[in-house]
């Protein structure tokens, strides 16, 4: 018994709901066609617009998710919102619900719209389907590119049979391209030194001195000669070698020392690179983050003036609302009152045509009455005088009559005619009609 009147309860309370929506919908259509031939406006497209309104807030795209990041593999979503989300690295479009005319989400609109480029922070799908169509990488607005998701999976513990089960799940096809792994080098890349001219070939040491040509003048000077020269050539011989020697030594020196100190050069200026490298990615680094900071302080700023003037056109728009439905309440009364006016003088006038229609039909009931007893009293009088019937006075149960000697007609004491005696009961046998003048005769002693 008691879930039978639970259910009918319910049953009860659903139907009333129901009932007071449509009487709170007509209300609203009502309220809405006086205040548009009050103010002049459309009601039909007033309406249609807030119908519109209505539907759009019940029908949000409901989108499933996954248990963990999925890869991206070509897909765009029409319904939801145009711009990318950055997904662990994996840069897949955005899950937030859009409006019909726009591209973006609201979180996606202001990053466009505080960007210079016009994009979201990730940029939009369009750019990520056409790359990924011609199999190119792609690069957000900030020039970064996505990650393998192969090292999602690493990270997550994930197998290829798990991943493949939950984009079943969620009807997506993944690309195999996405498990493949690609090797890299360890190390530094090689740096590619640009190839030297060769040079021609010189023998090592000094020159060779060209040798004078000695010409003897005279025979007797051939001896002197001869031992000069042979003296010369000694000489020549000696100094040869040992500058030869000499420079062989220090050519060796030169040869080791010189790669030594080529390489002790190499690594000091690599040193003095790899620092001036480092400090310019710390300027560059406080650079950006003073640039965002300030970014970020604007984009506050404008959020929180974009906000107030929200809020003041939100308190605008209620104050004229409020303003419109006290009019539209005032006008609504005057009108229930005409309205109760006109019916209650309608129903004066009914009232009034009844109670005269009563009055005259009460006339001429009164009239007819009047006319009749004036009719059958003129009749009693004529017969009266015609022949003079003879009575006497009687007592009947504690009552006055008159009793004709002739006829034994009973009379009252308005000589109306009652009854007739009866001699063998000795009483009265009255009329109907004299039993409610007796009643009368009753009420008047």
């Amino acid at each position: 018994m008691s879930m039978s009147m639970s259910m009918s309860m319910s049953k009860s309370s659903s139907s009333s709901s129901s009932k007071s929506k449509s009487m709170s919908m007509e209300c609203v259509e009502k309220g809405i066609r006086m205040c548009a031939s009050k103010y002049n406006f459309d009601a039909e497209e007033c309406l249609r617009l807030i119908m519109d309104n209505m539907d759009s807030k019940k029908k949000k795209t409901e989108v499933l998710k996954s248990k963990f990041a999925l890869p991206y593999n070509g897909e765009m979503n029409g319904d939801l919102c145009f711009g990318i989300s950055r997904n662990n690295g994996l840069y897949t479009q955005c899950t937030s619900n859009r409006k019909s005319d726009e591209a973006y989400c609201s979180k996606c609109s202001k990053q466009a719209a505080a960007n210079e480029h016009g994009l979201p922070d990730y940029g939009n799908i369009q750019d990520r389907v056409s790359k990924y169509n011609k199999n190119e990488l792609f690069v957000d607005p900030s020039g970064k590119s996505p990650i393998a998701f192969v090292k999602i999976m690493k990270k997550l513990k994930l197998s290829e049979e798990d991943v493949r089960m939950e984009c079943e799940r969620m009807g997506i096809t993944i690309d195999p391209r996405h498990f493949e792994v690609t090797a890299k080098k360890s190390g530094r890349p090689k740096q590619v030194k640009p190839e030297k001219e060769e040079k021609e070939a010189k023998p090592k040491g000094r020159p060779k001195k060209s040798k004078k040509v000695l010409e003897l003048a005279g025979e007797e000077e051939d001896l002197f000669a001869s031992l000069v020269m042979s003296a010369n050539t000694v000489v020549n011989n000696d100094v040869k070698e040992e500058v030869t020697v000499e420079v062989k030594e220090e050519v060796k020196e030169e040869v080791v020392e010189k790669p030594v100190k080529d390489k002790k050069k190499k690594v000091s200026e690599d040193k003095e690179e790899k620092k001036l490298a480092l400090q310019k990615e710390k300027e560059e680094k406080k650079l950006a983050l003073q640039k965002e900071k300030e970014e970020k302080k604007l984009a506050l700023q404008k959020e929180k003036e974009e906000k107030k003037l929200a809020l003041q056109k939100e308190k605008e728009e209620k104050k004229l609302a409020l303003e419109k439905e006290k009019e539209a309440k005032k006008f609504l009364k005057e009108l229930e009152k005409q309205e109760k006016q006109a019916i209650a003088e309608i129903k004066k006038e009914n009232k009034e045509k009844k109670e005269t229609k009563k009055e005259k039909k009460v006339e001429a009931k009164v009239e007819e009455k009047v006319e009749a007893k004036v009719e059958a009293k003129v009749e009693e009088k004529v017969e009266e005088k015609e022949e003079a019937d003879v009575v006497k006075k009687i007592v009947f149960e504690g009552k006055k009559y008159l009793k004709s000697k002739k006829t034994g007609i009973i009379y009252n004491m308005e000589q109306d005619v009652i009854g007739k005696w009866n001699e063998e009961k000795q009483r009265i046998d009255f009329n109907a009609e004299g039993e409610e003048s007796e009643d009368e005769y009753d009420e008047d002693m």
